[in-house]
Protein backbone atom coordinates (compact mmCIF):
# COMPACT_ATOMS: atom_id res chain seq x y z
CA UNK A 1 0.00 0.00 0.00
CA UNK A 2 2.78 2.42 0.93
CA UNK A 3 4.54 1.62 -2.31
CA UNK A 4 1.35 2.51 -4.17
CA UNK A 5 1.05 5.79 -2.26
CA UNK A 6 4.67 6.63 -2.97
CA UNK A 7 4.15 5.91 -6.67
CA UNK A 8 0.98 7.97 -6.70
CA UNK A 9 2.77 10.89 -5.05
CA UNK A 10 5.53 10.72 -7.67
CA UNK A 11 2.94 10.73 -10.44
CA UNK A 12 1.16 13.73 -8.94
CA UNK A 13 4.40 15.67 -8.53
CA UNK A 14 5.44 14.83 -12.09
CA UNK A 15 2.06 15.99 -13.40
CA UNK A 16 2.24 19.24 -11.43
CA UNK A 17 5.75 19.94 -12.67
CA UNK A 18 4.67 19.48 -16.29
CA UNK A 19 1.63 21.67 -15.66
CA UNK A 20 3.80 24.34 -14.04
CA UNK A 21 6.25 24.42 -16.93
CA UNK A 22 3.39 24.36 -19.42
CA UNK A 23 1.86 27.46 -17.80
CA UNK A 24 5.06 29.46 -17.97
CA UNK A 25 4.87 32.48 -20.26
CA UNK A 26 7.06 32.11 -23.32
CA UNK A 27 8.94 35.34 -24.03
CA UNK A 28 10.43 36.52 -27.30
CA UNK A 29 9.16 36.44 -30.91
CA UNK A 30 5.59 35.19 -31.31
CA UNK A 31 2.99 35.15 -34.09
CA UNK A 32 -0.75 34.76 -34.43
CA UNK A 33 -2.85 34.12 -37.54
CA UNK A 34 -6.25 35.43 -38.60
CA UNK A 35 -8.30 34.45 -41.66
CA UNK A 36 -11.11 36.50 -43.17
CA UNK A 37 -14.44 34.95 -44.22
CA UNK A 38 -14.61 33.57 -47.77
CA UNK A 39 -15.82 35.79 -50.61
CA UNK A 40 -16.58 34.78 -54.20
CA UNK A 41 -15.37 36.88 -57.12
CA UNK A 42 -17.29 36.28 -60.34
CA UNK A 43 -17.09 39.57 -62.25
CA UNK A 44 -14.81 42.52 -63.05
CA UNK A 45 -14.20 44.51 -59.86
CA UNK A 46 -12.27 47.79 -59.90
CA UNK A 47 -9.54 48.15 -57.24
CA UNK A 48 -11.18 51.07 -55.45
CA UNK A 49 -14.73 49.69 -55.36
CA UNK A 50 -14.27 46.02 -54.54
CA UNK A 51 -16.10 44.17 -51.78
CA UNK A 52 -14.49 44.06 -48.33
CA UNK A 53 -14.55 41.53 -45.51
CA UNK A 54 -13.46 42.08 -41.91
CA UNK A 55 -12.16 39.77 -39.20
CA UNK A 56 -11.53 40.83 -35.59
CA UNK A 57 -9.09 38.89 -33.40
CA UNK A 58 -6.87 39.04 -30.32
CA UNK A 59 -3.10 38.70 -30.23
CA UNK A 60 -3.34 36.72 -26.97
CA UNK A 61 -6.30 35.27 -25.12
CA UNK A 62 -4.54 35.10 -21.75
CA UNK A 63 -4.16 37.65 -18.96
CA UNK A 64 -3.57 41.06 -20.65
CA UNK A 65 -0.01 42.30 -20.97
CA UNK A 66 1.93 44.77 -23.08
CA UNK A 67 3.32 43.33 -26.33
CA UNK A 68 5.06 44.88 -29.35
CA UNK A 69 3.85 44.22 -32.89
CA UNK A 70 6.86 43.87 -35.21
CA UNK A 71 5.40 42.97 -38.60
CA UNK A 72 2.63 41.63 -40.80
CA UNK A 73 2.52 39.19 -43.69
CA UNK A 74 -0.52 38.16 -45.73
CA UNK A 75 -1.38 35.61 -48.39
CA UNK A 76 -4.46 34.80 -50.43
CA UNK A 77 -6.13 31.43 -49.82
CA UNK A 78 -8.26 29.78 -52.50
CA UNK A 79 -10.76 26.94 -52.28
CA UNK A 80 -9.64 23.33 -52.69
CA UNK A 81 -9.34 22.42 -56.37
CA UNK A 82 -8.93 26.02 -57.55
CA UNK A 83 -7.08 26.42 -60.84
CA UNK A 84 -5.73 29.82 -59.85
CA UNK A 85 -1.95 30.03 -59.62
CA UNK A 86 -0.54 31.75 -56.52
CA UNK A 87 0.32 34.79 -58.66
CA UNK A 88 -3.21 34.98 -60.08
CA UNK A 89 -4.67 34.66 -56.59
CA UNK A 90 -2.43 37.42 -55.22
CA UNK A 91 -3.58 39.77 -58.00
CA UNK A 92 -7.11 39.62 -56.59
CA UNK A 93 -6.06 41.44 -53.42
CA UNK A 94 -6.59 45.19 -53.64
CA UNK A 95 -5.84 46.15 -50.04
CA UNK A 96 -5.06 44.36 -46.77
CA UNK A 97 -5.26 46.58 -43.70
CA UNK A 98 -4.43 45.79 -40.08
CA UNK A 99 -5.84 48.42 -37.73
CA UNK A 100 -6.91 49.10 -34.17
CA UNK A 101 -10.50 48.07 -33.66
CA UNK A 102 -10.92 51.04 -31.31
CA UNK A 103 -8.19 53.71 -31.64
CA UNK A 104 -9.66 55.77 -28.78
CA UNK A 105 -9.52 52.78 -26.43
CA UNK A 106 -5.94 52.07 -27.58
CA UNK A 107 -4.95 55.63 -26.61
CA UNK A 108 -6.60 55.21 -23.20
CA UNK A 109 -4.89 51.88 -22.47
CA UNK A 110 -1.42 53.21 -23.33
CA UNK A 111 -2.13 56.67 -21.89
CA UNK A 112 -1.25 58.39 -25.16
CA UNK A 113 -1.59 62.19 -25.36
CA UNK A 114 -2.91 62.00 -28.94
CA UNK A 115 -5.45 60.14 -31.06
CA UNK A 116 -3.47 57.49 -32.99
CA UNK A 117 -3.85 56.78 -36.67
CA UNK A 118 -6.04 53.68 -36.92
CA UNK A 119 -3.85 51.69 -39.34
CA UNK A 120 -0.84 49.65 -38.28
CA UNK A 121 -0.07 48.28 -41.76
CA UNK A 122 -1.49 48.59 -45.27
CA UNK A 123 -0.48 45.93 -47.81
CA UNK A 124 -1.67 44.84 -51.23
CA UNK A 125 -0.91 42.83 -54.34
CA UNK A 126 2.86 42.72 -54.87
CA UNK A 127 3.58 44.02 -51.36
CA UNK A 128 2.50 41.40 -48.88
CA UNK A 129 4.91 41.72 -45.97
CA UNK A 130 6.22 44.48 -43.71
CA UNK A 131 8.86 43.97 -41.03
CA UNK A 132 9.82 46.73 -38.63
CA UNK A 133 13.52 47.29 -37.84
CA UNK A 134 15.15 45.08 -35.24
CA UNK A 135 14.54 46.40 -31.73
CA UNK A 136 11.45 48.46 -32.67
CA UNK A 137 7.74 47.70 -32.37
CA UNK A 138 4.22 49.05 -32.05
CA UNK A 139 3.18 48.81 -28.40
CA UNK A 140 -0.29 47.51 -27.53
CA UNK A 141 -2.16 45.66 -24.81
CA UNK A 142 -2.71 42.03 -25.73
CA UNK A 143 -6.44 42.23 -24.97
CA UNK A 144 -7.00 44.97 -27.58
CA UNK A 145 -8.87 43.52 -30.56
CA UNK A 146 -7.22 44.07 -33.94
CA UNK A 147 -9.16 44.38 -37.17
CA UNK A 148 -8.09 42.71 -40.41
CA UNK A 149 -9.76 44.12 -43.53
CA UNK A 150 -9.39 42.61 -47.00
CA UNK A 151 -10.64 44.49 -50.05
CA UNK A 152 -10.75 42.50 -53.27
CA UNK A 153 -10.51 43.33 -56.96
CA UNK A 154 -10.59 41.51 -60.28
CA UNK A 155 -9.29 42.83 -63.60
CA UNK A 156 -9.40 39.46 -65.38
CA UNK A 157 -12.55 39.16 -67.56
CA UNK A 158 -11.94 35.41 -67.96
CA UNK A 159 -11.77 34.63 -64.24
CA UNK A 160 -13.96 31.71 -63.27
CA UNK A 161 -15.99 32.22 -60.06
CA UNK A 162 -13.40 31.93 -57.33
CA UNK A 163 -13.73 31.84 -53.55
CA UNK A 164 -10.91 33.68 -51.76
CA UNK A 165 -9.89 34.38 -48.18
CA UNK A 166 -7.04 36.39 -46.70
CA UNK A 167 -4.69 34.85 -44.16
CA UNK A 168 -2.69 37.30 -42.06
CA UNK A 169 0.23 36.50 -39.76
CA UNK A 170 0.90 39.13 -37.12
CA UNK A 171 4.39 39.02 -35.62
CA UNK A 172 4.95 40.37 -32.12
CA UNK A 173 7.37 40.28 -29.19
CA UNK A 174 6.24 39.18 -25.75
CA UNK A 175 8.00 39.64 -22.43
CA UNK A 176 10.51 42.17 -23.79
CA UNK A 177 10.62 45.95 -24.06
CA UNK A 178 11.28 47.36 -27.54
CA UNK A 179 11.68 50.95 -28.71
CA UNK A 180 8.11 52.11 -29.39
CA UNK A 181 7.08 53.43 -32.79
CA UNK A 182 4.16 55.62 -33.80
CA UNK A 183 2.37 55.40 -37.15
CA UNK A 184 1.74 58.62 -39.07
CA UNK A 185 -0.30 58.15 -42.24
CA UNK A 186 0.22 60.36 -45.29
CA UNK A 187 -2.85 60.20 -47.52
CA UNK A 188 -2.91 61.37 -51.09
CA UNK A 189 -6.03 63.48 -51.53
CA UNK A 190 -7.74 65.95 -53.84
CA UNK A 191 -10.04 68.86 -53.05
CA UNK A 192 -13.63 67.91 -53.94
CA UNK A 193 -15.46 70.71 -52.13
CA UNK A 194 -13.98 74.14 -51.47
CA UNK A 195 -11.72 76.69 -53.14
CA UNK A 196 -8.19 76.14 -51.90
CA UNK A 197 -6.28 72.84 -51.97
CA UNK A 198 -4.39 73.54 -48.72
CA UNK A 199 -5.79 71.72 -45.70
CA UNK A 200 -6.98 74.19 -43.05
CA UNK A 201 -5.61 77.33 -44.76
CA UNK A 202 -8.03 80.15 -45.51
CA UNK A 203 -5.83 82.16 -47.86
CA UNK A 204 -3.38 81.06 -50.53
CA UNK A 205 0.15 80.90 -49.02
CA UNK A 206 3.41 81.72 -50.73
CA UNK A 207 4.04 78.78 -53.14
CA UNK A 208 7.80 79.18 -52.67
CA UNK A 209 7.33 78.36 -48.99
CA UNK A 210 4.34 76.02 -48.89
CA UNK A 211 4.40 74.62 -52.44
CA UNK A 212 1.42 74.26 -54.75
CA UNK A 213 -2.05 73.05 -53.82
CA UNK A 214 -3.31 69.54 -54.37
CA UNK A 215 -5.46 68.55 -57.35
CA UNK A 216 -9.09 69.66 -57.55
CA UNK A 217 -11.51 66.85 -58.33
CA UNK A 218 -15.22 66.34 -58.83
CA UNK A 219 -16.75 64.31 -55.99
CA UNK A 220 -16.15 60.57 -56.39
CA UNK A 221 -18.88 58.32 -55.07
CA UNK A 222 -18.06 56.41 -51.86
CA UNK A 223 -14.54 57.85 -51.72
CA UNK A 224 -13.15 58.24 -48.17
CA UNK A 225 -12.94 61.90 -47.26
CA UNK A 226 -11.70 64.30 -44.60
CA UNK A 227 -13.06 67.76 -43.80
CA UNK A 228 -10.90 70.64 -42.54
CA UNK A 229 -11.89 73.37 -40.08
CA UNK A 230 -13.07 75.57 -42.97
CA UNK A 231 -15.58 72.97 -44.18
CA UNK A 232 -13.55 72.02 -47.24
CA UNK A 233 -13.73 68.36 -48.28
CA UNK A 234 -10.70 66.37 -49.42
CA UNK A 235 -11.15 62.90 -50.94
CA UNK A 236 -8.49 60.19 -50.97
CA UNK A 237 -9.23 59.37 -54.63
CA UNK A 238 -9.03 61.41 -57.80
CA UNK A 239 -9.53 60.88 -61.56
CA UNK A 240 -6.68 59.62 -63.73
CA UNK A 241 -7.27 60.58 -67.37
CA UNK A 242 -5.21 58.70 -69.99
CA UNK A 243 -1.54 59.51 -69.59
CA UNK A 244 0.36 60.75 -66.54
CA UNK A 245 -1.14 62.54 -63.55
CA UNK A 246 0.89 64.19 -60.78
CA UNK A 247 -0.69 65.19 -57.48
CA UNK A 248 1.34 67.38 -55.12
CA UNK A 249 -0.30 67.22 -51.70
CA UNK A 250 0.75 69.74 -48.99
CA UNK A 251 1.69 67.42 -46.12
CA UNK A 252 2.53 69.60 -43.09
CA UNK A 253 -0.74 68.75 -41.32
CA UNK A 254 -0.14 65.03 -41.79
CA UNK A 255 3.59 64.89 -41.04
CA UNK A 256 3.13 66.75 -37.73
CA UNK A 257 6.82 67.66 -37.54
CA UNK A 258 9.13 67.60 -35.70
CA UNK A 259 9.44 63.86 -35.86
CA UNK A 260 11.99 61.17 -36.73
CA UNK A 261 11.19 58.53 -39.36
CA UNK A 262 12.60 55.03 -38.86
CA UNK A 263 10.80 53.32 -41.76
CA UNK A 264 8.17 54.03 -44.43
CA UNK A 265 5.84 51.74 -46.36
CA UNK A 266 3.38 52.61 -49.10
CA UNK A 267 0.28 51.33 -50.80
CA UNK A 268 -1.44 52.21 -54.05
CA UNK A 269 -3.54 50.54 -56.71
CA UNK A 270 -2.33 49.65 -60.23
CA UNK A 271 -1.05 52.67 -62.15
CA UNK A 272 1.34 54.08 -59.57
CA UNK A 273 4.66 55.29 -60.96
CA UNK A 274 6.06 56.60 -57.69
CA UNK A 275 5.19 58.31 -54.41
CA UNK A 276 7.58 60.41 -52.37
CA UNK A 277 7.90 62.79 -49.46
CA UNK A 278 9.99 65.88 -50.13
CA UNK A 279 10.70 69.32 -48.75
CA UNK A 280 9.00 72.11 -50.66
CA UNK A 281 11.40 73.54 -53.23
CA UNK A 282 13.61 70.44 -53.36
CA UNK A 283 13.67 68.09 -56.32
CA UNK A 284 15.39 65.34 -54.32
CA UNK A 285 12.89 63.27 -52.30
CA UNK A 286 13.53 62.42 -48.68
CA UNK A 287 11.60 59.14 -49.09
CA UNK A 288 10.73 57.51 -52.41
CA UNK A 289 8.63 54.42 -53.13
CA UNK A 290 7.58 52.74 -56.37
CA UNK A 291 5.80 49.47 -57.32
CA UNK A 292 9.11 47.58 -57.22
CA UNK A 293 10.00 48.90 -53.77
CA UNK A 294 7.10 49.83 -51.50
CA UNK A 295 9.16 49.92 -48.30
CA UNK A 296 12.20 51.98 -47.39
CA UNK A 297 14.35 52.21 -44.29
CA UNK A 298 16.69 55.24 -44.17
CA UNK A 299 20.30 54.35 -43.40
CA UNK A 300 20.09 56.83 -40.54
CA UNK A 301 16.82 58.00 -38.96
CA UNK A 302 15.24 60.78 -41.02
CA UNK A 303 14.60 63.92 -38.95
CA UNK A 304 11.70 66.06 -40.19
CA UNK A 305 11.98 69.57 -38.77
CA UNK A 306 9.06 71.62 -37.56
CA UNK A 307 10.42 74.73 -39.32
CA UNK A 308 10.17 73.15 -42.78
CA UNK A 309 7.31 72.43 -45.17
CA UNK A 310 6.64 69.12 -46.91
CA UNK A 311 4.86 67.72 -49.95
CA UNK A 312 3.53 64.23 -50.55
CA UNK A 313 4.02 63.65 -54.28
CA UNK A 314 2.12 60.95 -56.19
CA UNK A 315 2.57 60.14 -59.87
CA UNK A 316 0.27 57.73 -61.73
CA UNK A 317 0.20 56.61 -65.35
CA UNK A 318 -3.04 55.42 -66.93
CA UNK A 319 -2.33 53.27 -69.98
CA UNK A 320 -6.01 52.76 -70.85
CA UNK A 321 -8.08 55.04 -73.11
CA UNK A 322 -10.65 55.73 -70.36
CA UNK A 323 -10.38 57.66 -67.10
CA UNK A 324 -9.35 55.58 -64.09
CA UNK A 325 -9.19 56.35 -60.36
CA UNK A 326 -5.99 56.97 -58.40
CA UNK A 327 -4.93 57.14 -54.77
CA UNK A 328 -2.05 56.31 -52.47
CA UNK A 329 -0.96 56.15 -48.84
CA UNK A 330 2.45 56.23 -47.18
CA UNK A 331 2.75 55.08 -43.57
CA UNK A 332 5.61 56.65 -41.62
CA UNK A 333 6.88 54.65 -38.64
CA UNK A 334 8.31 57.33 -36.37
CA UNK A 335 9.97 57.44 -32.97
CA UNK A 336 7.60 57.72 -30.04
CA UNK A 337 4.78 55.71 -28.44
Amino acid sequence: MFKNLKGLRKSVLLFLSFAWFGCQRVSGPQSVQAVTPALTLDRIVLPFSGPSVVQDFLVLKEYPETVFVTGLSVRVLTEEGSRLTPKEADQLLATATLSWLNPTRHAELLQLPYQPDPQLFILGSGNQEVKLPEGFGLAMRSNEPLKLTAQWMNRNPYLQPSSVRLQATVHFQRGVSLKPLRVRALYGWALSQGKLGFFGLKERPDPKVFGVECLHSPPIRNAPEVRDSLGQVFQTRWPLPPGETVNLVPADAQVQAPTTVIQAAGHSWPGLVEMSLAEVGSSAPLLRLDPAKMQVRPQTPLVLGGDRHYQFRLTHRNESPVTAIGGGTMLLYTEGP
